[in-house]
């Protein structure tokens, strides 16, 4: 036989409400759990008809590919060379980030005589 524990009624009451408060936490996740489960799958879906119609499309391009004539490459090459001239940008970035960097010492030397 169990023995019972006397509860006065607003302990008996304060338990009651923690006990629907926990049930209704677990149904509110339950809830979720499921809506989750549906747009995973859903998600998964989408997923399989974008991944089929990347297939098709590699397909149609490739057999592109194959029908169109070919192109001398060496030509293409020495146009695209010519045309990219990116080490001067580079170095003008690098400029940048020191000058960045040398006025940012300078604040803070000028933070360091404030406070000092």
């Amino acid at each position: 036989m169990m023995p019972y524990i006397r509860l006065e009624s607003s302990n008996s009451l304060e338990a009651r409400k923690s006990i629907l408060a926990s049930q209704m936490i677990l149904l509110n996740i339950a809830k979720r759990i499921n809506s989750y489960q549906s747009l995973r799958r859903i998600e998964l879906t989408k997923k399989y008809l974008l991944k089929q119609a990347l297939r098709e499309g590699i397909t149609k391009i490739s057999s592109l590919i194959a029908f169109l004539p070919r192109v001398e490459t060496k030509m293409l090459k020495s146009h695209i060379s010519a045309e990219i001239s990116e080490p001067e940008e580079t170095s003008q970035n690098i400029q940048k980030s020191n000058d960045i960097e040398s006025q940012l010492s300078e604040i803070r030397e000028k933070l360091a005589s404030l406070n000092a």
